[in-house]
């Protein structure tokens, strides 16, 4: 019976601490039931975190996107305006250089201009001497003309007085020269303009052939150049 008590103590202890563990056990089932839903919560609450950084960050993304997209479109419109500069910039170039050669061209053309004027202002000068010479020459031949045309005169008086004092004192020699045939006039006549052009000739003979000298009787004009023909036609007119 004693043995029988001692088992029913033993097994009753065993029940005792079996409870005892099976309530520590509950305890601590409970205990780590509230901390899991503890966790639980957390979690669900760093998930809510999570998923709302996700959508902040998703949203700062397509921000930044934007953002980048933009500075990129201004980086490219930029680029493109400097293109267009870049263009504008040799067109005026371009037109500068063009104004610039045409520049030279003009300066070369009046460079050449005033060469040309230079030249031509030498060749008026030359001329304006060779007038000048010219004019100097036709003055002295003028003077020449006149001075001939005195000593014409004079010698055209002389040889009135001496037919005259010859028809005074050889009329019949005088009758008989009046009495001469064309051949012999013809032969007279080419003798005297033999003898006249011993004479020396006048300088400048173009000049002197624009004026004239004439024959005091019959008024028949000979070039000045030709006065030694008109001295022997003077001879055979006033004979």
């Amino acid at each position: 019976g004693h043995l029988q008590e001692e088992k029913q103590k033993y097994y009753d202890q065993l029940l005792l601490t079996a409870k005892s563990d099976l309530e520590t056990e509950r305890r601590t089932i409970t205990q780590l039931r509230s901390e899991l839903n503890e966790f639980k919560k957390k979690y669900e609450e760093t998930q809510r975190e999570i998923t709302s950084l996700n959508a902040l960050l998703q949203s700062q993304q397509v921000d930044e996107i934007k953002t980048l997209e933009n500075e990129n479109k201004m980086k490219g419109e930029k680029v493109q305006r400097l293109k267009q500069e870049n263009e504008t910039i040799k067109g005026q170039l371009r037109e500068e250089k063009k104004k610039s050669e045409d520049l030279l061209c003009q300066v070369q053309l009046l460079r050449k201009s005033l060469q040309k004027q230079q030249e031509e202002h030498s060749r008026i000068a030359l001329l304006e001497q060779q007038i000048q010479i010219c004019t100097t020459d036709f003055a002295n031949e003028k003077l020449d003309h006149q001075n001939l045309q005195h000593q014409l005169d004079e010698v055209l008086e002389e040889l009135r007085k001496a037919r005259q004092q010859i028809t005074r004192l050889e009329p019949l020699k005088l009758q008989e020269s009046g009495r001469m045939e064309p051949e012999d006039l013809q032969a007279a006549f080419e003798e005297k303009l033999t003898t006249y052009d011993r004479s020396p000739p006048l300088k400048h003979s173009s000049l002197l052939d624009e004026s004239f000298l004439e024959c005091p009787r019959c008024k028949v004009q000979y070039p000045t150049s030709q006065h030694r023909e008109l001295l022997a036609h003077i001879d055979f007119c006033t004979a």
